[in-house]
């Protein structure tokens, strides 16, 4: 074994090296030269630091080309020819977490790796951000490409839109994981599509002028909607001003509101509303603020994506809908671009934390709690996405716009994945809360309905259900109004108060019995607060 290798190391040229006898040959952070014997001295990055060693590729005859030979051996060289860098897996797979989870520059990941090679003068060590940049890029996208199944044949087939996309697994998919019978298994509302939409104006873009923009690896293959037919639909398409039939929002205000020095002033996105995934090449980005032709767009990509038009029906929650819905088909028929199916009903909603914010009618109208089949989704869930997302913002904001979508794309995809990962649990952890929970309900209902006769009830019901159809099958949410709460104006209890004691000090008599029936209401008020405490003791 012992003259195996020394007759390697002879054939390399490495025994007549005479730079071999110095004391150390690595000396510094970088090498004073290049080669030994005929081998290349390269320079490999890895999870701890940066390092120089000696390579010998394979010469024998039949040898896969140098490049291969690197990658079969784990690691990830910068160029294909004459190569002076690679990278482990191992350190592409850690860049990759900390880029998408924590949101990590590279040129911060590459200074932690120099600060981990020569601790005391890290900038002796040396700088290979430009590589790690451009070898991230092509290792995310090929990697993307494994994942869902293109690239294993000779017959490459290039991905789609949205075919480097993962979807909530548990919404209801037709194909996926709804079995054959499913129409005739339970309430069709179950199967309904429930998605929720909604602007950021924090991952915005600054416009870069004189920059050659950088080739687009994966355009609309992932959650990001192709660039060329959404300018399309843009050029297209005209925002029509319609009068506010609500109160004056910010997304309606300012929707016409430019931002100098951006081309892209935030996103656009769809997202599932119950498990909070982001719909695959649904996320579109703004140019001036919160238009309804680019809400129209995203909203359209997720209906198509996600196989909205095999399902009962769509539930579409948006912060604006009582404004947004008035004229949605009217814009879709017009739009070249858009394309909703006319056969599938739609339902819009206001989520539960904006729509006390609208005027008291949209309450009942389009509130998630008034309408059958919604359950106790908020309608709220994609601002804990960009929570999330908007992480991202500072790095992405200054990036060619192909990096950026890039880049936003796996950024999405970490948190489908996330959701999926923790899916079960969490779907376990809410059965538990909801059966806890249905005592509680069922017990304050019962003591409420108490209270109603059979007449009553039986009217209620005639009522809601009347109401429930003609919102469904007319698409008209006024009919919702029945639920507001009709009474004429009163006189607040303070100011009954204070008449009542001004009447007591006029007839000088009965003083303090004012005071006395106050002190009793607000009593009993308190009892109905502590009731529901008590009963758990």
């Amino acid at each position: 074994m012992e003259e195996m290798q020394n007759r390697l190391l002879d054939f390399n040229g490495i025994l007549s090296d005479e730079r071999l006898e110095e004391d150390d040959v690595m000396f510094g952070a970088v090498p004073a030269y290049k080669h030994i014997g005929s081998g290349k001295i390269v320079t490999f990055v890895h999870t701890n630091g940066i390092h120089h060693l000696p390579v010998y590729p394979c010469m024998c005859a039949g040898a896969i080309p140098t490049d291969l030979q690197y990658l079969a051996m784990g690691f990830y060289p910068a160029t294909s020819t004459d190569i002076a860098t690679a990278f482990s897996i191992s350190v592409l797979k850690q860049f990759h977490l900390f880029k998408v989870h924590a949101h990590l520059s590279t040129d911060a990941y590459m200074s932690i790796l120099r600060r981990l090679t020569n601790y005391i003068f890290p900038d002796m060590a040396p700088d290979r951000k430009r590589e790690l940049g451009r070898v991230w890029q092509q290792w995310n996208h090929i990697t993307n490409l494994k994942r869902y199944g293109f690239g294993h044949s000779k017959n490459y087939e290039k991905p789609g839109k949205a075919e480097l996309a993962l979807y909530c697994a548990v919404c209801p998919q037709v194909g996926v994981n709804l079995p054959p019978d499913w129409k005739s298994r339970g309430p069709l509302y179950q199967y309904y599509r429930y998605l929720v939409g909604d602007g950021n104006f924090v991952c915005n873009h600054i416009h870069i002028t004189g920059s050659q923009e950088a080739p687009r690896l994966a355009d609309g293959c992932g959650y990001m909607t192709p660039s060329v037919p959404y300018g399309e639909h843009l050029a297209s398409t005209s925002e029509t001003v319609e009068p506010s039939t609500c109160y004056e929002h910010r997304a309606v205000a300012d929707k016409n509101k430019p931002k100098k020095g951006y081309d892209s002033t935030g996103l656009v996105a769809i997202a599932c509303a119950r498990h909070g995934c982001f719909a695959p090449a649904a996320c579109v980005d703004m140019q001036k603020g919160e238009r309804q032709k680019n809400m129209d767009y995203a909203f359209c990509q997720a209906s198509e994506t996600t196989n909205a038009e095999a399902l009962p029906a769509v539930l579409f929650a948006y912060d604006i809908n009582c404004q947004y819905c008035i004229h949605f088909r009217k814009r879709i028929s017009n739009g070249q671009y858009l394309h909703f199916p006319a056969s599938v009903p739609i339902h819009f909603l206001i989520g539960l934390f904006h729509v006390h914010g609208h005027k008291e009618e949209c309450l009942a109208r389009f509130a998630p709690t008034f309408f059958p089949g919604a359950g106790m989704a908020s309608g709220e869930i994609l601002e804990s996405l960009w929570s999330q997302l908007n992480g991202a913002a500072d790095i992405t904001r200054t990036m060619t716009v192909a990096n950026r979508s890039e880049m936003l794309d796996a950024c999405m995809a970490d948190i489908n994945w996330r959701k999926l990962q923790s899916m079960v649990f969490w779907l376990i952890r809410q059965h538990k809360r909801a059966r806890e929970q249905l005592k509680r309900a069922t017990q304050n209902f019962e003591d409420l309905d108490k209270t109603a006769s059979q007449e009553h009830r039986d009217a209620w019901r005639r009522e809601m259900k009347a109401a429930n159809s003609k919102r469904e099958t007319q698409s008209d949410p006024s009919a919702m109004d029945l639920y507001n709460v009709k009474s004429n104006k009163v006189e607040a209890p303070v100011t009954v108060q204070i008449r009542l004691m001004r009447e007591e000090n006029q007839q000088n008599r009965n003083l303090g019995t004012t005071t006395w029936v106050a002190t009793a209401i607000t009593l009993q008020e308190l009892q109905y607060v502590f009731q529901p405490l008590s009963d758990t003791l």
